[in-house]
């Protein structure tokens, strides 16, 4: 496998996620994986189990789109304040999603309950491997934030 320049924008392709996977099965340790695509464990773990098995699809069909119905669904968000929620706003101690005040419409910061086993904790937990300031409903691979529902 060649070498790939480092860009913390590149973006998997269909035959990377082939290629990750036909790596792990034939062995290769996941770190060894990771590192030529610039990716981090936990992703590339997620991808050979298949957690997330197209890094290419749109936001509006597909994991992603019933990710964010549930979402919408569950916490009673509008799309706007749904789209800014980062990971670093669930609190899994007290079980809640803090909606800061900046990005609600009414100004006025409040708390989402969920419950232990809901969909909306799956949810929440197959997105925290990406990190604290990953948006839970963002891009698939990176928890960038996704302006609008309509295209990657």
């Amino acid at each position: 496998m060649a070498a790939r320049k480092p860009c913390r924008s590149m973006k998997l392709t269909w035959d990377d996620v082939h290629e990750t996977r036909a790596r792990a099965s034939a062995g290769v340790e996941q770190r060894e994986i990771a590192e030529p695509f610039k990716i981090s464990r936990p992703l590339c773990s997620a991808i050979v189990r298949r957690h997330i098995w197209n890094p290419e699809v749109k936001l509006t069909t597909g994991d992603e789109m019933r990710d964010r119905i549930i979402g919408a669904l569950d916490t009673g968000c509008r799309r706007g304040e749904m789209l800014k929620i980062q990971n670093k706003q669930v609190d899994w101690r007290h079980r809640w999603i803090r909606i800061l005040k900046e990005h609600s419409k009414t100004e006025v910061a409040r708390v989402i309950p969920f419950e232990e086993g809901s969909r909306l904790e799956k949810l929440l937990r197959r997105r925290s491997f990406l990190g604290p300031d990953a948006y839970v409903f963002g891009e698939a691979t990176t928890g960038a934030y996704v302006a609008g529902l309509k295209s990657a």
